[in-house]
């Protein structure tokens, strides 16, 4: 597993304990987040939607490619459940290490 996954998994165990996303002041529940994300409009600030394909360009998954099944939370920065198409298995990413794959 790579270094930015672990970073990026201890924030993932600190928002399960939350049981919602605290952003600007205010709780918000995951449904109600993903309900933002799929609209159109999405999420200010939010890069990535569902079913994106992306690359993970830091850390030791770094050149790997997935897509985006899931947004975790916003704050600190948007963190992201990216499946790896190869292997099936998930990694949660950030956003800024993450591109659009090609």
């Amino acid at each position: 597993m790579c270094s930015t996954c672990c970073v990026v998994r201890a924030a993932a165990a600190e928002f399960r304990r939350y049981a919602g996303i605290k952003t600007r002041g205010h709780r918000m529940a995951q449904r109600d987040l993903e309900a933002r994300w799929i609209t159109p409009d999405g999420i200010p600030g939010v890069l990535f939607r569902f079913g994106n394909s992306v690359r993970v360009i830091a850390g030791e998954c770094a050149g790997q490619t997935g897509r985006v099944v899931a947004l975790l939370s916003l704050e600190p920065e948007p963190l992201y459940v990216i499946e790896f198409m190869q292997t099936g298995k998930s990694v949660n990413v950030i956003q800024s290490a993450l591109k659009m794959a090609v």
